[in-house]
């Protein structure tokens, strides 16, 4: 494979990492908020004196 190639195959996979990763996140975002809840909500059950990092 020549040089050429594999400068353009380079610029090619960065363009796409750079997409990829907000769809990403923006995809797992949806389960933060469930997930933080439910975490919360075992511990308080689990551990009824655990109030948090304040």
């Amino acid at each position: 494979m020549g040089a050429l190639m594999r400068g353009e195959l380079g610029i090619i996979a960065r363009e796409n990492s750079l997409q990829t990763r907000p769809m990403l996140k923006a995809y797992l975002d949806r389960f933060c908020e469930p997930l933080v809840e439910k975490t919360a909500a075992k511990l308080e059950k689990d551990i009824p004196t655990w109030k948090g990092n304040a």
